[in-house]
């Protein structure tokens, strides 16, 4: 048996900052990416500029005020023209309806951000650079996002070329904080497969509860079997169980908390209470159990089988009255693949760590 663990269900981006870009050449394309959503894109015959997507991004380590949003871009610029186009600090500028310029945000100030940063790159004819640029944006104003990129003053110059700027207006509604979502069904999501709760439903999350409760159920009778009650049949067991989870519902004994989110990944801080069983003197009982039996025992397996049993039932009343553990806290992840989100039950630490927990503070395998 185990004490206290700590374990954690989770969910995962870099940065076109107003300095310390590296200018570099690109010399190949990039895939197109999976995910558009809110897409705009403007083209003429020098360049393309695209917003590919716009992802909703959140960190616990950041204090918003109500109405402001972190808002991932991810953008695509493709250089139409016969010149080397420059991207660089002064090409792309974030407005709001007043005219203010907004800062680019630094996403080292959010937690599990992997995406790519756009940074500064000299484009040749036909290449294309894609990054993403973070902005802290008001929800209820509205904003435009002003692309201006330049060739070489030498080339201006000879070819008296210039290319003009363009603007692309920001459309906030489609960003969806979708936290309190992720929440309510990683909640929901633990009780149904940890705890048998078959009341719940999920919205959001496309785990397959069934299949992946039944597997935890099957190592929870097995671990009970080899370890603690291995003269008793599966039913008692499983009898066992379904009290246990009972009275752990009942109890309320799992709170979820998203602490980031960016993009396609979100980190869930999960804190529970457990009965820990561990704190349950088996010993004592069997030794009760021979005490008062002894003139019945007849033989080593006789007693195994009788006094686990005794044991057994001993513990079904315990665990109504027993004390809960303090908190545990585990982190989760969730993941977004194909628009779909759901929990990575192959986990070996946060996730397995609530299993064992949820099941009475145990180790299973």
């Amino acid at each position: 048996m185990k004490y206290g663990k700590i374990a954690i269900v989770l969910l995962t981006t870099s940065m076109f900052l107003a300095s310390g870009c590296q200018k570099r050449t690109v010399t190949t394309n990039k895939k197109n990416d999976i995910r558009v959503k809110n897409e705009q894109v403007k083209e003429n015959k020098n360049y393309k500029i695209e917003i590919a997507s716009s992802d909703y991004f959140f960190s616990s380590k950041d204090k918003l005020a109500n109405d402001e949003i972190i808002v991932g871009f991810k953008l695509k610029i493709t250089n139409n023209s016969k010149f080397l186009m420059n991207v660089d600090n002064n090409s792309l500028k974030m407005e709001d309806e007043k005219g203010q310029e907004v800062s680019v945000f630094d996403p080292k100030n959010l937690e599990n951000v992997n995406e790519h940063v756009l940074s500064s790159a000299t484009l040749a004819t036909n290449q294309t650079e894609e990054g993403y640029l973070f902005y802290k944006l008001n929800k209820n104003k509205k904003y435009k996002l002003i692309f201006n990129p330049t060739i070489s003053y030498k080339e201006e110059k000879k070819n008296n070329q210039k290319f003009a700027s363009q603007e692309l207006n920001i459309d906030l509604s489609n960003i969806k904080d979708e936290r309190k979502l992720i929440e309510d069904d990683t909640q929901n999501y633990l009780k149904m497969v940890f705890l048998n709760d078959k009341d719940k439903q999920l919205q959001i999350l496309t785990n397959d509860c069934n299949t992946e409760k039944q597997n935890y159920q099957n190592r929870l009778v097995t671990y009970y079997q080899n370890h603690i009650f291995n003269s008793l049949d599966d039913n008692m067991i499983k009898d066992y169980i379904s009290k246990f989870q009972k009275e752990s519902l009942n109890r309320d004994v799992i709170n979820c908390e998203v602490v980031s989110l960016s993009g396609n990944n979100a980190k869930v801080k999960v804190t529970t209470k457990t009965i820990d069983i561990s704190k349950f003197n088996f010993n004592s009982l069997y030794n009760e159990y021979l005490n008062q039996n002894r003139d019945k025992i007849k033989n080593q397996e006789q007693f195994n089988k009788e006094s686990q049993e005794y044991a057994l039932n001993e513990l079904k009343k315990w665990i109504t009255t027993s004390q809960l553990t303090s908190n545990y806290e585990n982190t989760i992840n969730v993941n977004k693949q194909n628009n779909k989100w759901y929990i990575d039950s192959t986990d070996k630490y946060g996730y397995k760590e609530l299993g064992d927990q949820l099941g009475g503070d145990i180790d299973i395998n």
